[in-house]
């Protein structure tokens, strides 16, 4: 099996260094074409030299690793809230391998910074214009490599402290609540009945 792996134009590159540039609170989302490029290891390598927080897509499971400390798992309507608080307030989103799909942006609702910026890495040309992102049509790991080594030369580092930790813990603790859940004598529902 062999990847064709289409080279990211200079241009676009440059387009979307600038507007991460400009950034301080950007959020990476792995879609499937991270899986397809085989691109999980300089994803995760990418947001831990630029302290860049990352979710995943449905598609983009199993491309990065869960356990990895900067992976805030599911996004939008099937995500989590640790993804999910950070996408509201990211200034940048950086899709990666995604479509920008209404699953992944709760039908374009999720980011609530009136500001967000959109950037996408796609080997669709089509899909990378969604949300109205700026586009580097490219093969995933290699579009990665180049952004990084331009962000690199301008020594830029998201201005995340503990709130990557915070919404990882948070959702932790939600996970072991929900888990430790259950039904018997004195079983009362998380969601009331109506009247």
């Amino acid at each position: 099996h062999k990847i064709t792996r289409i080279s990211p134009d200079e241009e676009e590159i440059n387009d979307i260094t600038d507007i991460i540039l400009k950034s301080e609170k950007p959020l990476l989302i792995a879609g499937g074409g991270v899986r397809y490029s085989e691109a999980g290891e300089a994803v995760e390598g990418f947001c831990e030299k630029f302290n860049i927080p990352f979710a995943e897509t449905q598609s983009g499971k199993s491309a990065v690793l869960s356990s990895h400390p900067y992976n805030l798992g599911g996004i939008g309507v099937t995500g989590n809230s640790a993804a999910n608080s950070l996408a509201k307030k990211a200034d940048v989103i950086i899709g990666v391998g995604t479509r920008f799909s209404d699953f992944t942006t709760a039908s374009k609702s999720l980011f609530e910074n009136p500001s967000v910026r959109f950037v996408t890495i796609n080997t669709d040309r089509f899909d990378a214009y969604k949300m109205d992102a700026v586009k580097c049509v490219s093969d995933a790991k290699k579009a990665v490599a180049a952004l990084s080594e331009k962000l690199s030369e301008k020594n830029y580092r998201a201005s995340y402290t503990d709130e990557i930790k915070n919404a990882r813990d948070e959702w932790n603790r939600e996970m072991e609540r929900l888990s430790s859940y259950s039904y018997g004598e004195d079983f009362e529902p998380l969601i009331k009945a109506r009247d």
